[in-house]
């Protein structure tokens, strides 16, 4: 009968979430000033054409 012997790394679930949550983070930081001049200038296009 053979065994495996223990790991000597813990399993650790929560460090994918990290990375992950870390990559969504950094994603918005880097893409929120041309997503936001994006929908301003829709806005204002919208606003000046409901005049």
């Amino acid at each position: 009968m053979t065994t495996t012997p223990p790991s000597s790394r813990p399993s650790r679930p929560w460090s994918a979430f990290g990375a992950g949550a870390a990559a969504v983070a950094a994603c918005a930081v880097c893409c929120e000033g041309p997503l936001l001049a994006v929908l301003g200038g829709i806005g204002v296009t919208s606003a000046i054409g409901a005049l």
